[in-house]
């Protein structure tokens, strides 16, 4: 097989670690099409397994000389891990072809991982899509990125079919993320994608970035040439401004770390290199403030960074009051300093049009499932076969026979507010 090299020119290599559970042979097939064929050029990797693609099981012995083949490797890597973890009392442990003594400790796995990242020149990205995935607190390498499917006490989900739900966003999403202004899908994009497709009230991915949240893992479009008329530069905040703002957003409920991704959904990756790091949730959301005010941004791009910061807090309050107030202080950061109001949220006027919103919104069969699942319908009483219009029409169905509609449009309207 031919050596895959980054755009860097440094060599690039995966190696994907699956065990007996839903849906894994089919990651394992889809990840090595992706990772060696489907990505633009510059960013595709050689794929390593243990085990071939339906095998079904792996043993320690070679999840060990995966790991000698890693110290061995001098380029970029990517490991993914999927299958099933057991949780006992002594701790998580995932599940190999053996006794349960053959089982590996999650605690000594990223240990593991986290010696190779330290040891590494390169970046290490560990994929980990099965249950209980996500660490403990620790102190990690700042070459290791992490993406974990669901949180300690939280299961994954995956079916034979469809793939493991993580992994296959993850797949979805270097494809579908928002790029930055050179057409690239990061690691702050895709990790943004992954976690607004992914998490619902049984699973919420954990993600660790490292120092590499804008390392590029992909390229949709050209770059576009850009000259000093295209870009502008904010201004440093008055006080007075800075302290309504973060006022606003505490109101909001938005200084919480977990909402940080959302508020800069949209934002050119480019715009937010150089943030200081806080110690703490409300000393980072000033300093992302500062940061977003005074930042240079091509003006092709619309408002302003605060401006787009700004309007995602808007989308993500519920309540009316700090809406108009986040509004009114989006629109004060804009260029164009004449305020406008945003335009009301659109209600679907008929059934036809409820449907073909959903079409749009939630274009896919597992994100339809998903949706359905999580407002109560009857799954088994609908069809998911066929078109998305077909699915959806189904849904709409069961929605009304079982008196679940508005809770149905509501969980739409938490994803996309302005459709619903």
């Amino acid at each position: 097989m031919s050596i895959s090299r980054y755009v860097d020119g440094s060599e690039y290599r995966a190696w994907l670690v699956g065990c007996d559970a839903p849906g894994v042979d089919k990651d394992l097939a889809d990840l090595t099409t992706c990772l060696e064929q489907s990505l633009a050029p510059g960013y595709r990797a050689r794929v390593d397994r243990p085990q071939a693609i339906g095998a079904g099981t792996v043993t320690r012995a070679q999840i060990d000389e995966t790991f000698a083949k890693m110290a061995r490797f001098e380029g970029h890597r990517i490991i993914w891990f999927g299958g099933h973890a057991d949780l006992r009392e002594t701790g998580v442990f995932f599940k190999t072809d053996g006794r349960q003594s053959d089982h590996i400790d999650r605690a000594w796995l990223y240990d593991r991982l986290n010696e190779l990242a330290e040891a590494g020149t390169a970046p290490l990205w560990a994929i980990m899509d099965f249950c209980h995935a996500a660490p403990k607190a620790r102190e990690w390498s700042h070459k290791l990125i992490l993406f974990c499917a669901a949180h300690g006490d939280e299961t994954a989900r995956g079916t034979e079919s469809e793939g493991g739900l993580f992994t296959q966003a993850i797949l979805r999403g270097l494809s579908r993320a928002q790029t930055n202004d050179v057409g690239q899908i990061t690691v702050d994009s895709l990790r943004t994608w992954v976690n607004e497709h992914v998490s619902s009230g049984r699973q919420h991915p954990y993600f660790l970035p490292g120092h590499y949240g804008t390392r590029a893992l992909n390229q949709l479009t050209a770059p576009r040439p850009t000259t000093k008329e295209d870009s502008k530069r904010g201004n440093p905040l008055a006080p007075d401004t800075q302290t309504k703002i973060v006022d606003a957003l505490m109101a909001a409920k938005l200084v919480d770390p977990s909402k940080r991704s959302l508020l800069f959904n949209g934002l050119p990756d480019t715009v937010l290199w150089g943030i200081e790091t806080a110690r703490d949730a409300l000393s980072q959301v000033r300093n992302d403030i500062k940061f977003l005010a005074e930042a240079e941004t091509d003006t092709a791009q619309g408002d302003p960074p605060l401006a787009v910061y700004l309007a995602n807090a808007v989308g993500l309050t519920p309540l009316p009051i700090h809406k108009t107030t986040l509004s009114n202080l989006k629109d004060q950061m804009a260029w164009n300093k004449t305020p406008v109001d945003p335009p009301p949220t659109r209600k679907a006027s008929s059934e036809r049009e409820l449907r073909k919103r959903l079409c749009n919104c939630f274009e896919d069969v597992e994100s339809a499932r998903n949706l359905c699942r999580d407002a109560g319908l009857a799954m088994r009483r609908i069809s998911f076969q066929g078109s998305i219009e077909n699915i959806w029409a189904a849904a709409l169905r069961e929605a009304k026979l079982s008196q679940k509609l508005e809770k149905l449009i509501a969980l739409a309207r938490e994803d996309y507010p302005e459709q619903f």
